[in-house]
């Protein structure tokens, strides 16, 4: 962040240099369309951005890309929400959802289990 930034419980505004978007994951019900803010995975690009991971060709065919004017972009995994200020807040993770059965996503971050312990 910024040093005179003050705002909380964000990331900031991205660097010189990097390049970020938000893209739908209409999945997870996230879209650059939503109001008041727009949300979906966060995406970083630029000349700063790995060609892909290390002896790994299948993670790096799923993350990285490269668009029609040349451009490289990671998909993070991570669901953004952009303000007006053009901070960035992570309201959640992509890989954190499970899909159940009738094709709804739940966070298991946010699941909480309920047990008894007995102490002795």
């Amino acid at each position: 962040m910024h040093e005179f930034d003050i705002t909380h419980g964000r990331i900031g505004v991205p660097l010189d240099g990097a390049y970020v978007k938000l893209v739908d994951w209409v999945d997870g019900g996230y879209c650059v369309t939503d109001e008041p803010n727009s949300r979906g995975e966060l995406v970083i690009g630029g000349d700063n951005i790995a060609y892909g991971y290390y002896k790994s060709p299948e993670l790096t065919e799923e993350a990285f890309s490269v668009d029609s004017e040349g451009n490289r972009w990671f998909a993070t995994g991570d669901i953004g929400e952009v303000f007006p200020d053009g901070t960035f807040k992570i309201i959640d993770r992509k890989k954190d959802l499970t899909k159940l059965q009738n094709g709804e996503y739940v966070s298991l971050g946010k699941v909480s289990f309920k047990t008894n312990y007995i102490c002795f």
